[in-house]
């Protein structure tokens, strides 16, 4: 775990919690509370990254790229973004390094990924710090990912190992054959596109399979997560330099191949999402919203490409959950459901939509009620204060789509619980719909009352079927059976990535829990069963069931080869690590 007291990063939080706390007092206004922030965490972080210092930018010009700041809404970061000449360069280099890298046996991309990893653990702190002064999410939060992302780093590679060692010689050295049937088979030059909210974690699945697989490794710098993405780089030299240690020595790697290692560059940044990088890069690996994902598959053709693009994230609750001899089972489950809205509801898993059966309306009742807490139960404050539980939302996009949500519930007479910004004179008020910030409340939207044969209904189906990525929850209309509520989420869930269910029969085959297994596979990506309410969870609904199903996956990383080599379909979906 990390411990942040001990740590010399420690005192660089410490700084940046004094000025949002000198902020909330009235001590000093919002916008000095933003430039003293800025000024700490470039000055004392960033710019001690020779990478972050290549592209820094003290203006915005033409060839550069925005970063707000969501805490506080002024000050942003400009960055000289990659242009289309520095991205030819980039994909033929990581080309390059995949034809020197790729000769490498499995054992030995192993070894550097042990390097790599060990480097990213040493600045754990630093890159947790980053994701909050990016993003705002808290620094619990941040801890949180660091600390899972090793134990997640180290259990990728293992299963990269499994899958790609079926068609490589693992301790094979001819420095020109060292794959079964003398094909080259990494995919060459391999491009990380990582979202905001857990933008490590759901990074690591590519980082890792492109440098088991062999493949030159570029990872992108998006406009609202940054800063880790340098500290990586940082990372990734220290581990470069102690792989050169150690195939020159104990890794006796032949002298030719050595030579040929040093001359190539086998992990390169690109700042901002270069479309002609990401259209010919020869393997990408996406997280993020549904429209740039789309964009950018249907730019790729038939290139391997694995996009992971949020969910609609059904959280069904049946009769059955509702345990009559035990006290309080609807409000542990209500509670359940509203603690996978923390992070500002802005988890991939968070849940989006709850569909109850008839007879189960207690939870809604009891659901209901923390809605209207607001603030209270999410506390929403200092975000490098390490008992804040909750920040700002990050995506103007999503925010403005949760404000035109509610705007149509207001027309279609739909009670919403709950207001959505946060008015607490302490915290960070908004400049503009555009920049921000945005300091939120969780809301639910009760739709239950719109008919069916409302002219406008089927407008609310596809607004059901997207993603607010925020902390925004749908409350559905009540389904008679579990065959219904199979039949309606198929229709509706348009990404596929998770749902989970709240269910008092889980056993045996014709359980609830083993029908609706069975039933999801094939419309999303992971069912997490809940036995409520025992399985309670302050994570939400996907924190801790006690049985999830991973539909797919089983050859998530041979996509990193030769797809002539692997003949699998391409993969959509990233394996979950949260």
């Amino acid at each position: 775990m990390i411990n942040s007291v001990e740590h010399p990063n420690a005192r660089v939080r410490l700084k940046l919690e004094a000025v949002f706390d000198s902020f909330k007092v009235g001590q000093i206004t919002q916008e000095r509370a933003a430039e003293l922030d800025r000024k700490i965490y470039l000055n004392e972080c960033l710019l001690k990254s020779p990478h972050f210092r290549a592209v820094y930018s003290e203006e915005k010009t033409e060839g550069t790229m925005t970063v707000f700041d969501p805490k506080y809404g002024y000050n942003p970061i400009f960055l000289k973004k990659t242009n289309d000449q520095t991205a030819k360069e980039i994909l033929q280099n990581s080309r390059k390094a995949a034809n020197v890298f790729g000769q490498f046996t499995l054992q030995q991309r192993l070894k550097f990924l042990e390097f790599f990893n060990e480097a990213i653990v040493k600045r754990e702190n630093e890159i947790a710090l980053t994701f909050t002064a990016d993003t705002g999410k808290t620094i619990k939060l941040s801890r949180g990912e660091m600390t899972k992302g090793k134990a997640f780093f180290d259990h990728s590679a293992k299963k990269a190992q499994r899958q790609i060692e079926k068609f490589v010689d693992f301790n094979y050295r001819d420095p020109t054959y060292h794959h079964k049937g003398g094909r080259n088979i990494h995919a060459g030059a391999g491009m990380v596109i990582g979202a905001f909210n857990f933008p490590f974690a759901l990074a690591i699945p590519g980082i890792v399979g492109n440098l088991v697989a062999g493949n030159g490794l570029i990872v992108t710098a998006t406009s609202k997560a940054i800063g880790w993405t340098f500290l990586l780089m940082d990372a990734g030299d220290e581990a470069i330099e102690k792989f050169k240690v150690w195939m020159r020595g104990d890794g006796n790697v032949p002298k030719k191949l050595c030579d040929a290692f040093d001359g190539i560059q086998l992990i390169q940044l690109c700042v901002g999402g270069n479309k002609k990088l990401s259209a010919e890069a020869d393997h990408v690996h996406f997280v993020g919203g549904d429209d740039t994902g789309n964009k950018l598959e249907n730019s790729r053709g038939d290139k391997p490409t694995i996009l992971e693009m949020g969910g609609s994230n059904f959280v069904v609750v049946m009769e059955s959950a509702i345990d009559s001899a035990a006290a309080g089972s609807a409000t542990k489950i209500a509670n359940t459901i509203m603690g996978g809205l923390a992070a500002t509801g802005q988890r991939c898993t968070a849940p989006r939509n709850l569909y109850a059966q008839n007879g189960a309306e207690a939870v809604v009742d009891e659901l209901i009620k923390f809605f209207h807490q607001g603030n209270d139960f999410h506390k929403a404050g200092n975000p490098y204060s390490e008992h804040t539980e909750m920040g700002p939302m990050v995506d103007a996009f999503a925010y403005r789509k949760i404000k035109e949500a509610i705007a149509l519930a207001h027309e279609l007479d739909a009670p919403v619980h709950g207001s959505l910004d946060c008015t607490d004179p302490g915290l960070p008020q908004k400049i503009t719909d555009e920049v921000g910030p945005f300091w939120v409340n969780p809301v639910a939207i009760d739709w239950r009352n719109v008919s069916s044969s409302h002219p406008r209904f089927a407008e609310l189906e596809k607004l059901w079927g997207e993603e607010l990525f925020g902390p925004c929850l749908h409350i559905l209309p009540q389904f008679a059976d579990l065959h219904e509520a199979v039949l309606y989420i198929e229709e509706i869930d348009k990404h596929g990535l998770a749902t989970a269910i709240f269910t008092g029969d889980v056993e045996g085959h014709n359980s609830e829990a083993e029908t609706y297994k069975q039933a999801m596979k094939g419309v999303v990506t992971s069912v997490n069963l809940n036995a409520a309410p025992k399985d309670k969870s302050p994570d939400g609904p996907h924190g801790h069931p006690f049985k999830t199903l991973h539909v797919g996956g089983d050859h998530y990383y041979e996509s990193y080869m030769n797809p002539k080599l692997t003949g699998q379909p391409r993969p959509r979906f990233t394996p979950n690590p949260l």
